[in-house]
């Protein structure tokens, strides 16, 4: 399969000259602040010629800049991936982005460069979206650009086609003015601030007489029969003038486009994508798939709520923040039509061509063979049982309740008690035997009474709070998704799709233990928020039922291999090697420091104590722990009183890390899933093998359909180590910016970058790295959905790079290799290798 990719550039006098104008602007007006302002404060006469030849000065820098990016910058579209290359004088940059992982593409019209140019900016955003959304800025024939980036979505397994339209709604102009009214109401409370902040009290201000008085309020003396100084304020109040009519005028504004604006949006929903516009000068289209959507929420705010509009929020894979469709009339309707297509779609139809057992190209259109049942999400179960329709226990929630209440009330003991002892040791100072304090019968009865009434308020406040709760909370389990909602005055409802679910969190503490209730937590690879079930009752039962429609419902009896932390005090030592180190130092240090400050020696005892505390700790709490390994997922068991068992789909975990302690097999391990966060568990025996063994059964399961050999690969390509000259030049800087003249952190960081290792094998990146402790990560190929190369100030200076990789529905990088000299050949290297890609 040939992949010639069609390279546009940007439109050059749009490009270079747009920005440059906005900069000379704000340029501009900093330096006529700088001419009005700077005389006052800093007695020094800044002429205007002066002001407005440095902001001209910065203006040629920055356009020279904007030349070189323009030079450096290339929109390439192959056909299944979109590539941006941009650069500036001291960066260098490329975002590589596969359409399959599109989550929305933006058009952007402004109404001047429209006008003028016909030209715009598109923005593709993807999961993983805080690192690559790519940004087609000021192109020749945007619509064109627009309709293509659609059709290479098709292509490549998008629907797209609109054949049928579900629903249409434009905003009810009582909702755009709640949603104007945040705004009007956010500038006008900053304008009062500003204003009582920096102009003093309202009534100062307006019995001032002359300027002068105005900046005696504002600064100090102002002496109006010192020349320069009176001049000086008296530009000064010219300014500020000024400055506040520009403001006043751009508010007013910016608040009556944007008012406009928002009575312009249309949504649109059709069979297998949202459209979305808006814009009264500059004009904006939107387009979601639905492919990539995972979950939705619904904010229905009391006003909205008389008016029947809702805010719904939709939550593409892996992106950092949801797409917003404010002020949406009939919401209900809308959002029902969603979960619906959500439901019966898993993603693009087909993904990349499909490539044989020898990696080899397969033909284009020829359709992807599918992997075994156990290796995709459809090892959920299909069963046809009633949802689960279930609120907070009142009776655990009102527990907490009273439990906040003591907890207060030990609070306040422990602070009385704090300021009895003071006192004591006060009147002991004063020469006092005894505190006395002499209290009328009368007093002291009010004080009681007064005390017993403000824990009576509080407790009736955290019962209500409990009670309402409750009362208003509701939790839902369906087939296909489940949900939490929160109904009185204003709604809110969270869904998250079943087969979306990344983690499951089961948390118990002593008293949930004792009442079977238990807090149920799910992650979602379409949110970076949990969806949680808080104070569950009767949680055993609806704990299985969940597990069972998660597809994790094998007993731990079944379970094919378990495994729990071996812990020793040598373990404990070699685990917290660097910790005991610290501590260590420290008490030498507090006994050195005894010899001139008596009470010194107290800090021997107490960094004696604490490593002590964290062995015993150690040895026995992670006993406790275990990991039962089943045949799709893996369970982990923490803590003794407080317990939580982690749930982890081998589908949807992204990556593995392992750190070996000094000397020793064993070490920690640690998971990263599909979702925030990361799952760790220490001193577990043979953590080498245990990482083998666990990638093994990662890449039987990949988190999306490929094609793939049967069993990994770890055959090397090849291994490099990183380069140490970036980080020892900025640990220089840093330290003598410190006036501080050392080696020791440049050493270091020389050691570690030697003692680091980027290997390239067959099926997966692996990374090893650390000076004592030896830490092995590893990301595998049919996990790899994006890859990111990218080179900063000190990077470009240094001729080297750094390459990024991220897993599917990732917003973060898993891995960043680097920097090494030659990163554009370590990203073919790696590119090459991923599943229907074949070699290079």
């Amino acid at each position: 399969m040939t992949d010639e990719p069609t390279t546009i550039r940007p439109n050059r006098r749009v490009f270079i000259w747009r920005p440059i104008l906005r900069r000379a602007l704000l340029f501009g007006l900093l330096a006529l602040a700088g001419y009005f302002f700077i005389p006052l404060f800093a007695a020094v006469d800044v002429g205007l010629a002066t002001s407005l030849g440095a902001a001209a000065m910065l203006v040629v820098l920055y356009g020279v800049n904007r030349w070189i990016t323009y030079t450096l910058t290339f929109y390439e579209f192959h056909d299944d991936r979109l590539v941006i290359k941009t650069g500036s004088i001291v960066t260098r940059g490329t975002i590589d982005l596969p359409y399959r992982n599109v989550t929305q593409v933006m058009l952007r019209l402004p109404f001047i460069e429209r006008k003028l140019f016909g030209t715009g900016h598109l923005e593709v955003h993807a999961a993983g979206s805080t690192q690559g959304t790519a940004r087609l800025e000021s192109v020749d024939d945007p619509h064109q650009l627009y309709d293509r980036i659609a059709d290479h979505l098709r292509d490549n397994g998008f629907g797209l086609e609109r054949n049928e339209q579900l629903q249409r709604e434009k905003p009810h102009i009582i909702g755009t003015a709640i949603d104007t009214s945040g705004m009007a109401l956010g500038g006008l409370i900053a304008l009062l601030t500003i204003g009582l902040t920096v102009g003093g009290t309202v009534i100062e201000l307006m019995q001032l007489q002359s300027y002068y008085e105005l900046w005696d309020v504002l600064i100090g003396t102002v002496d109006a029969e010192d020349v320069e100084q009176a001049d000086a304020a008296f530009r000064a109040t010219l300014g500020l003038a000024v400055l506040a009519v520009l403001a006043a005028t751009a508010g007013i504004a910016k608040l009556a486009i944007h008012f406009v604006d928002l009575n312009r949006r249309t949504y649109t929903l059709f069979d297998d994508v949202v459209d979305y516009e808006d814009g009264f000068l500059t004009e904006t289209y939107k387009f979601v798939p639905i492919e990539n959507l995972a979950d939705t929420a619904t904010e229905v705010p009391f006003l909205k709520r008389l008016f029947g509009m809702a805010d719904v929020t939709l939550s593409p894979h892996g992106s950092a923040s949801g797409i917003r469709f404010p002020s949406m009339p009939r919401a209900a309707t809308f959002r029902q039509h969603l979960d619906r297509l959500i439901e019966k779609t898993d993603g693009p139809e087909r993904v990349e061509p499909p490539a044989d057992i020898d990696g080899e190209p397969g033909e284009p259109g020829e359709p992807i063979e599918a992997p075994p049942e156990s290796a995709t999400r459809s090892r959920l179960p299909d069963i046809d049982a009633a949802p689960l329709d279930f609120g907070p226990s009142y009776i655990r929630r009102s527990i907490t309740a009273v439990g906040n209440v003591l907890k207060l009330l030990a609070m306040l003991a422990v602070l009385a008690a704090v300021g009895l002892v003071a006192a004591q040791l006060a009147a002991e100072d004063l020469g006092l035997e005894e505190l006395d304090i002499p209290l009328e019968p009368e007093a002291l009865e009010l004080s009681a009474v007064g005390f017993l009434f403000m824990i009576a308020v509080v407790f009736v406040w955290q019962l209500g709070k409990a009670v309402f709760f409750c009362a208003t909370t509701d939790y839902r389990v369906g087939r296909r998704k489940m949900s939490w909602e929160r109904d009185f005055i204003s709604r809110d409802e969270i869904e998250f799709t079943t087969d979306k679910i990344t983690t499951l969190l089961v948390e118990r503490d002593w008293v949930d233990r004792i009442m079977g209730t238990a807090t149920i937590t799910f992650w979602s690879i379409g949110n970076r928020t949990p969806l949680v079930f808080a104070d569950v009752g009767r949680a055993q039962t609806k704990i299985d039922e969940i597990r069972l429609r998660l597809g994790m419902a094998t007993p731990i009896e079944q379970a094919e291999k378990a495994d729990r932390p071996r812990v020793n005090p040598l373990d404990v030592v070699m685990g917290r090697l660097y910790t005991m180190i610290f501590f260590v130092l420290a008490a030498v240090g507090a006994a050195v420091g005894s010899i001139w400050w008596e009470p010194a020696i107290w800090g021997v005892a107490l960094f004696a104590a604490l490593p002590l505390l964290r062995l015993i700790r150690d040895m026995v709490y992670y006993p406790f722990c275990r990991m039962w390994w089943f045949e799709d997922h893996i369970r982990i068991r923490k803590g003794i009183i407080f317990r939580t068992d982690i749930y982890l789909p081998y589908d949807q975990t992204r990556s593995v890390a392992t750190t070996r302690y000094p000397g020793r097999s064993r070490g920690t391990l640690q998971l990263v899933p599909g979702s925030a966060g990361r799952v760790s568990l220490r001193y577990l025996d043979d953590i080498r093998g245990l990482h083998e063994e666990l990638d093994d059964r990662l890449y039987e399961r990949p988190m999306r359909p490929v094609r793939q050999p049967e069993t990994l690969d770890r055959s090397e390509v090849s291994e490099r180590t990183p380069l140490a000259r970036n980080s020892i030049l900025v640990a220089g800087v840093f330290t003598l910016s410190l006036a501080v003249i050392t080696v020791i952190p440049a050493l270091l960081l020389f050691l570690r970058t030697r003692r680091t290792s980027i290997v390239v094998e067959q099926g997966r990146v692996r990374r090893v790295h650390g000076i004592l402790y030896r830490s092995m990560q590893t990301v595998l190929n049919n996990r790899i959905d994006q890859l990111l190369r990218d080179r900063g100030p000190v990077h470009t200076i240094l001729r080297n790079g750094v390459v990024s990789v991220l897993t599917v529905g990732s917003s973060v990088p898993q891995l960043r290799l680097g920097p090494v000299v030659d990163e554009e050949a370590l990203y073919e290297e790696i590119e090459g290798r991923l599943p229907g890609k074949g070699s290079r």
